[in-house]
């Protein structure tokens, strides 16, 4: 009850005349005390709580919403990010039929990169040597004598069924044999490695677009949906087709 009168009471001091409420010789300290109390309003709130509503109000303020411009340059990005990924595995997939089939070609070697020191990013193995055949094997010449040793280690790192690197008078040979069932069933292992990992790269490119739109239910969300499942069936049938082709 005493804090209620307290309150009361300065309540009703804050609505009288400064006058009145100070005597004239009165300290400067309880003019500035009496000054303070009209000019801030009485509150019973602890500043804690007030803090903590504000708090509250500013998280539930809603998020800026995405404009039209962005809304395409979004989705045009999650376009050429999927597309990127399902011509990738299409060139590998395409790449191991051909082997399947006992085909000697230099597009064997297209899925090759090579990492070099002076340069950043992987460079393509045709930016940096000749791919020929030559008597059932495929002959790399690489023209830069500095780089055969990144060359050569790019071709171990790309672990291709059935095909074994050679030293061959300045140049790497590489003897592709018959495919036996053995190389069959290793291209196939590597075909379904490739989509998978093709369907892995379109779902993040999927969650990243959405991410950025706002979420599902978004403008766009319905677009970069549509592209998923149009990418995505791209990889399945490409797995779906070199079962068929390495079955003949």
């Amino acid at each position: 009850m005493s804090s209620l009168r307290t309150v009361r009471h300065l309540g009703r001091l804050t609505q009288l005349p400064l006058r009145a409420l100070v005597p004239t010789a009165a300290p400067l300290a309880a003019l500035r005390f009496v000054a303070r109390a009209r000019a801030a309003p009485l509150s019973t709130s602890a500043p804690r709580l007030k803090k903590f509503k504000a708090a509250k109000v500013k998280a539930a303020a809603p998020a800026a919403g995405v404009d039209e411009a962005d809304v395409d340059r979004i989705v045009d990005k999650t376009k050429a990010r999927m597309g990127k990924t399902a011509d990738w595995a299409r060139l590998i997939v395409f790449d191991h039929v051909e082997r399947g089939k006992g085909r000697v070609t230099p597009a064997l070697l297209d899925p090759v990169k090579v990492t070099l020191p002076d340069q950043p990013g992987l460079v393509p193995l045709n930016a940096v040597a000749s791919v020929t055949v030559k008597g059932g094997a495929l002959i790399v010449e690489v023209w830069d004598k500095a780089a055969e040793k990144h060359v050569e280690a790019a071709l171990y790192k790309a672990n291709l069924p059935g095909l074994s690197i050679q030293r061959d008078a300045g140049a790497i040979r590489i003897p592709v044999t018959k495919p036996t069932a053995e190389i069959r069933a290793a291209l196939l292992k590597h075909v379904h490695d490739t989509v998978e990992t093709a369907r892995i790269q379109i779902r993040q490119a999927r969650t990243d677009g959405l991410k950025a739109l706002g979420g599902r239910g978004e403008d766009g969300a319905d677009d970069v949906q549509e592209l998923a499942n149009k990418y995505g069936g791209e990889v399945d049938a490409l797995e779906v087709a070199a079962k068929k082709e390495l079955a003949k």
